[in-house]
């Protein structure tokens, strides 16, 4: 009986710590992102892609292509020191469901890829309404 209990509660702690759904973005995530990718590999329905984003917007370029952007948290802190507060956020853009660009908000604006820059201009509001809804 002792034996059933065990195995009920080791079950139970497996599948409740084995989902992904507080995943914060680090750098062996960026790894797995290629320019091109599909939209629906960072959906969160994807279990190649388990980190799940902040913010989903659509961004009306100047000329008039729409931009989808994905906002996600991405951890900061050294391996030794893991915090909850220590994250900064990587957006990702995507044209017609295609990633064109990926990175830190200030990675858009150095690119000299002008559709990165057009939406680097936007990511500190996006950001702003971000935090304020968390």
């Amino acid at each position: 009986m002792k034996f059933k209990i065990l195995i009920l509660i080791f079950s139970v702690t497996l599948v409740s710590c084995g989902g992904n759904i507080n995943v914060r973005m680090n750098y062996k995530h960026l790894n797995k992102s290629i320019i091109g990718d599909p939209l629906s590999k960072y959906s969160g329905d994807s279990r190649s892609f388990p980190v799940l984003y902040e913010t989903n917007v659509i961004f009306k370029s100047t000329s008039g292509t729409d931009y989808r952007v994905l906002l996600y948290h991405f951890d900061i802190y050294a391996r030794a020191v893991k915090s909850n507060s220590i994250y900064t956020y990587v957006a990702y853009a995507f044209e017609n469901d295609s990633l064109f660009f990926f990175g830190m908000p200030e990675d858009f604006l150095k690119s000299d890829n002008e559709k990165a820059n057009e939406v680097g201009m936007k990511l500190g509001e996006l950001i702003k309404t971000t935090m304020e809804n968390q």
